[in-house]
């Protein structure tokens, strides 16, 4: 069995800061909300497509933190978002052409929240900080 000394140990740890804070941490980030908002959108209700490409993502620095924001810039995408009362409308029904047979309500949320999406979000993080 190998043993590691202080010093690579305390080496070790600074390396990982040093990563953690810098373009790592920015690249996990960014495939964090490209998952998530790819969920998302799996989600979210469609009629002409003015939602799904109405998705954003922005990473910033904020002081000694890297933030990260996705969501929809549409005004109606908080609305549709927090009714929990509305269905998927058949596409005969529909105006527009497009149509999302899994779109439910909280579909921002769930695409960053659902186990499996946040499988995948975990596996993105490990495989970014891996050395």
């Amino acid at each position: 069995m190998a043993r590691i000394t202080q010093a690579q140990l305390s080496a070790r740890l600074n390396e990982m800061i040093r990563q953690a804070s810098g373009q790592k941490t920015e690249a996990a980030i960014a495939k964090v909300l490209s998952i998530g908002m790819t969920g998302a959108k799996e989600l979210a209700p469609m009629e002409y497509g003015t939602l799904m490409n109405s998705a954003f993502r922005r990473i910033y620095p904020s002081g000694r933190d890297i933030v990260g924001i996705a969501g929809f810039a549409v005004a109606y995408a908080f609305h549709l978002h927090e009714n929990m009362t509305w269905n998927n409308v058949a596409p005969e029904d529909k105006d527009g052409p497009a149509w999302n047979p899994e779109g439910s309500p909280k579909f921002l949320e769930r695409g960053f929240t659902d186990d499996s999406q946040k499988a995948l979000m975990l596996r993105a993080i490990a495989t970014t900080y891996r050395m």
